[in-house]
């Protein structure tokens, strides 16, 4: 019987994880910041809000559609509303809204660097599996979902 769910081989929390513990652990062993950020922390505040408040409208969305917001479980409807319809990934979004926000609030530049590799482990091992599966799972009706709404924003 074949899996009905994305064929994802490595969890976005592990790749949250791993970022979150390599950027702090590259600090400790390597400090790389910019000098005088310490004023600008109010933006990691903001970015922060932002992030989270991005991330709780997903779950929001996922929860009215009483669908799970785990990727390596079944879809058993697109979530297209709320802030489904300004972005397919709002969820990444937030994660990378909140780790900008962490760069400013504590000044520790690995957190941007290490945004590119995360970004190339999410956009590849993830949601290029997530969007695999739902083209194949919901057809047409995902394919007009994407190409009516960005990525990203």
């Amino acid at each position: 019987m074949e899996k009905d769910a994305p064929d994802i081989k490595l969890d976005p929390i592990i790749i949250i994880a791993v970022y979150v513990a390599a950027a702090n652990l590259l600090k400790w062993v390597y400090p790389f910041s910019v000098q005088q950020l310490g004023s600008l922390a109010y933006i990691g505040y903001v970015a922060l809000a932002i992030g989270l408040g991005i991330i709780f409208l997903a779950f929001k969305e996922f929860s009215k559609a009483e669908v799970r917001a785990d990727c390596a479980t079944s879809s058993k409807v697109l979530v297209a509303t709320g802030i489904y319809k300004y972005s397919r990934n709002p969820m990444y979004l937030g994660f990378f809204v909140n780790f900008i926000g962490i760069y400013f609030l504590f000044n520790n530049l690995w957190y941007l660097i290490l945004l590119i590799p995360a970004y190339v482990l999410f956009r590849f091992m993830v949601i290029a599996k997530e969007e695999e599966y739902l083209a194949a799972k919901f057809g047409d009706e995902y394919s007009r979902y994407k190409s009516s709404v960005r990525r990203w924003i």
